[in-house]
């Protein structure tokens, strides 16, 4: 109980530090009775005021010490209860070494009792008849052997089938992406046989619009000219009408002007058809002219969508040639997988006769293993019957164990139930002796308090010497000046 020795011994060393400071203190006043009694008042209160200081110090120390001790002195009856739980341990200890010494008898009975399976002497030559029937088992298990692997081989059967299944599955898969490219590849012929056929037609259209093109700017020449030889005309025509007004000036027969008058008429009616003629023919040409270059820019974008034709037409021949090549290369593919594929079913055709002979074989096997598996379990019913006895009396002993099993599990519960309040009562302990350190480093400082307090007491204590040693110094200049006093005295008398 080192945690209750401790504050014991601190409590001693608390009483001799407040013998101490009494001493020094009862010391001190010895001192002051020497000194006058104008410097002895202030020292005096200044050391009561500090002796009550230490001596409430002390007091709330002890008052500390009495809790502690008081706790202490509570929790030892928890520290009491912890005896019968070391002492219920080493019970339940004790139960546990019994149970194993009874589990030891009941080894030893169970060895007891091999004497009485040594009479079931009748049984061995069940046994030997079981032996045999283990060897026609063995033969029955090589013959399973067999079967196992005949069932292996129809396993792999089964899986070389499902390969098989899966290989035409993607042979269907090939073939129907096959038939899909041939059927785009047909597509694409008869688009690029239209595209060819739009071509040629598009050709003979550029050839045809060309020509008109060629016409068009003849003809556009002609009227050209035709104009030109118009506008010569008018030029030559101006001429003649001056000499007419000058001719006109010249007549001075009214009939004459009158002929004149019609022949001008005429000769200007003729003009007039000859400007509406004209003006006709230059609509004619004008209208000629927006269709011939409309013509032209219909022309100039057939050419240029014939230009992008023929681009789409050269890319699409390049794509058809490398379809055609890949479609070859599958051809080539397909014909190879075909000569597998036949291979394959040849190899299948082999294996489906084997599987048909093994299938009868397990047939077989299957009958012979029946009548073993019905032989195997009559023997056992004989000897179930046989060994019943000797089953019921262990199914007691297995009862007696389970229940010195329940009885320990029991003990076992009942200990972890005192374990459980050992370790709530250890917790209180911790709390409790957390409590104590922190008490511990509260008197601590208050002890190093008191210590700062007990340095203060020792220089008053340095301070009083030295006031002693002032007092003895005046008492001595006292003396001193009193013998003076007293020789001047004795002088002034003489």
């Amino acid at each position: 109980m080192s945690f209750l020795r401790k504050p014991r011994e601190k409590e001693t060393v608390e009483e001799s530090m407040v013998a101490q400071i009494q001493a020094s203190l009862t010391s001190i006043d010895r001192k002051l009775t020497t000194l006058p009694e104008s410097l002895q008042e202030p020292l005096r209160s200044n050391i009561r005021t500090l002796q009550a200081q230490v001596q409430a110090s002390i007091e709330e120390l002890r008052g500390m010490l009495a809790d502690v001790v008081e706790m202490i002195q509570r929790q030892q009856p928890a520290l009491e209860e912890l005896k019968p739980i070391r002492t219920l341990q080493a019970q339940v200890q004790a139960s546990i070494e019994e149970l194993r010494g009874m589990l030891a008898d009941v080894v030893e009975m169970i060895q007891r009792q091999q004497p009485a399976l040594e009479e079931l002497k009748p049984l061995l030559e069940a046994t030997r008849n079981i032996e045999a029937r283990i060897t026609d088992l063995k033969e029955l298990q090589k013959i399973l052997g067999e079967l196992q692997g005949i069932s292996e081989t129809h396993s792999l059967l089964r899986d070389s089938l499902d390969n098989i299944a899966k290989l035409l599955e993607g042979l269907n898969s090939t073939l129907t992406n096959a038939e899909a490219l041939v059927k785009t590849l047909m597509e694409e012929t008869q688009k690029y046989a239209k595209l060819i056929e739009e071509y040629s037609q598009l050709s003979a259209k550029a050839e045809s619009l060309s020509r008109q093109v060629k016409e068009l700017e003849e003809l556009r020449a002609s009227l050209e000219q035709k104009e030109k030889i118009l506008l010569e005309r008018e030029r030559a025509l101006m001429p003649l009408f001056e000499q007419l007004n000058k001719a006109v000036s010249r007549i001075p027969e009214v009939g004459d002007i009158v002929k004149y008058i019609e022949f001008l008429r005429q000769k200007e009616a003729e003009l007039n058809t000859r400007q509406v003629e004209i003006e006709r023919r230059e609509a004619e040409l004008k209208a000629f002219a927006g269709r011939v270059a409309s013509e032209s820019e219909e022309l100039r974008k057939l050419r240029l969508e014939l230009a992008e034709l023929e681009k789409k037409l050269k890319a699409w021949e390049e794509d058809l040639i490398k379809r055609e090549k890949s479609y070859a290369e599958k051809m080539e593919e397909l014909a190879r997988f075909e000569r597998s594929l036949s291979e394959k079913e040849r190899r299948i055709s082999t294996l489906m006769s084997r599987y048909e002979e093994l299938s009868k074989q397990i047939a077989e096997k299957e009958v012979q293993l029946k009548k073993l598996n019905e032989e195997i379990a009559a023997k056992e019913r004989l000897i179930k019957e046989e060994l019943e006895p000797y089953r019921e009396k262990l199914i007691k002993e297995q009862e007696r164990l389970i229940e010195w099993e329940k009885r320990l599990l029991d003990k076992e519960r009942e200990l972890v139930g005192y374990q459980r309040m050992v370790a709530s009562k250890e917790s209180a302990l911790i709390e409790l002796r957390e409590r104590l350190e922190a008490r511990k480093l509260e008197l601590d400082s208050r002890e190093k308090a008191l210590e700062d307090k007990l340095r203060r007491l020792s220089e008053l204590e340095a301070r009083v010497q030295q006031l002693e040693r002032e007092n003895a110094l005046l008492r001595e200049e006292m003396k001193r000046r009193e013998e003076e006093i007293q020789r001047l005295k004795e002088l002034c008398g003489g």
